[in-house]
């Protein structure tokens, strides 16, 4: 119960009236500031993913920052998720999109590690913990993508100049991934 805990304090200083709007500003005012070139490339994303938002089925305390690399495991069990500094208050499906496109990220290359679920199951075990089925899933994965962009693009940004490839290639391919689940949300 997040608003009777007090944790209705937790939402991005992003502007807007919804929780997408207020976290997706947040993200590209980020990008903005940082790197104006980057923030051109998505804008249009952002437009319409504000254009077309919908309430969402429920809205609770997220994580914002899903991935691997933030959960601690002991003896196959969950035992504790990290780095709760990316937070708000919104759809629980944009932390299973986000979590979808960091494993994307991080399998870039390389195959995925033994007994991590691929995007299929992932949403199965997320419709099951949830009793409900996953609607608008093209929506959130490309908001989720859009978040990943904006991470990598900050991320990789003061690389020197002997790796821009790798640069280019992380930033990249989370750009060309978003642009191909945007255009399929589209149609």
């Amino acid at each position: 119960d997040w608003p009777r805990l007090g944790l209705d304090r937790v939402t991005r200083q992003g502007r807007g009236n919804t929780w997408l709007e207020k976290d997706l500003d947040w993200y590209l005012a980020a990008l903005r500031h940082r790197s104006p070139e980057a923030e051109a490339a998505v804008k249009s994303v952002f437009d319409w993913l504000l254009d077309h938002q919908f309430e969402p089925a429920v809205v609770s305390l997220c994580h914002g920052d899903s991935s691997l690399h933030n959960y601690m495991y002991k003896d196959g069990r969950l035992v504790a998720v990290l780095d709760w500094e990316f937070a708000f208050i919104g759809a629980p499906e944009i932390d299973l999109a986000f979590q979808c496109c960091a494993h994307d990220m991080l399998t870039l290359d390389r195959p995925s590690l033994d007994g991590i679920p691929g995007r299929e199951e992932r949403c199965a075990i997320y419709e099951a913990i949830a009793g409900r089925k996953l609607d608008h899933w093209d929506y959130y994965l490309t908001a989720g993508r859009l978040k990943m962009y904006i991470q990598m693009a900050l991320a990789f940004r003061g690389l020197p100049p002997e790796m821009a490839h790798v640069r280019e290639r992380y930033v990249g391919h989370s750009l060309d991934l978003l642009m191909a689940d945007w255009e399929e949300l589209k149609r």
